[in-house]
Formats: C-alpha cells, sequence, structure tokens
C-alpha cells in the first residue's frame, strides 16, 4: 500500500483514465469496421472477377472447337459452381462461324454486396462483373 502523495496522483491517473480509453476506443471503432468490411468485399469481388474471366476463356475454348452456343452456355454456367447462376448471363457471338474466325464469350455476373457500407461507396446494392473473350475456330 502507497503512502506517498505520488503514489496517490498516479493511481487515481489509472483510475481516471479509464473512460478516456472506452471513447477512444468508441470513435475508432467504426472505422476499423469499415475497413474489415472493406477488405471483405474486395476479396468476394476479386474472386468473382477470377471466376468471370476462368468461365468465359473456358466458353471460348469450347465455341473455338464448334460446339454450339448452348452448349458453351451450359458449360460456362458448369464451371462456375461457387456463384449463383441465376446472376451469370453469357453471350456467345458467332458461334457457328467458319474456320478461321473468331467466336467471343461475353460473361456477365451480377455480385450482390453485403455491406450496406461499401454498397452506399457504389451507389448500388450490387456491382457487375464482366470478362470477354475472343478465340479462333478451329
Amino acid at each position: 500500500m502507497c503512502r506517498t502523495v505520488a503514489c496517490n496522483k498516479q493511481s487515481t491517473r489509472a483510475r481516471n483514465e479509464g473512460g478516456s480509453t472506452l471513447v477512444e476506443f468508441a470513435l475508432v471503432l467504426p472505422i476499423l469496421a469499415m475497413l474489415l468490411f472493406g477488405i471483405v468485399e474486395f476479396g468476394r469481388m476479386l474472386n468473382a472477377q477470377v471466376i468471370v474471366t476462368s468461365a468465359a476463356r473456358e466458353g471460348a475454348r469450347y465455341a473455338s472447337l464448334g460446339s454450339s452456343a448452348a452448349t458453351v452456355t451450359s458449360q460456362v454456367k458448369a464451371s462456375c459452381p461457387t456463384i449463383d447462376p441465376a446472376l451469370l448471363s453469357v453471350v456467345v457471338t458467332n458461334a457457328a462461324g467458319t474456320s478461321g474466325t473468331a467466336v467471343t464469350v461475353s460473361v456477365t455476373y451480377q455480385l450482390d454486396l453485403a455491406s450496406g457500407i461499401i454498397a452506399g461507396m457504389f451507389g448500388s446494392d450490387t456491382i457487375n462483373i464482366s470478362h470477354q473473350a475472343v478465340m479462333r475456330i478451329e
């Protein structure tokens, strides 16, 4: 037990700083939460972009081998098992072309943003992620 004046001042100061720590935490918490949600949403968008890019390339590869537009569309949707196929649109251009001509496969995915804070930055609850792949028909 401390009986000096300096010791009493130190223990009083330690008791008074508990409230200021709580106030500082309350001020910093929304910024940290927004940063965390931003990182998660960016990761989801990047993951969707990689999936859509891969699906468009695979669809163009199938189309270049002479597959029909319906077959290419079903193959593109099958190559995206982790995303909702109802939100995926596929457009195949020149699937029945002659050998040496280009076929184009465009894939668009409508990603629903989970965080209202991040959705406010984009001005919408959804964001369209798309990719276009072009290959020559063999």
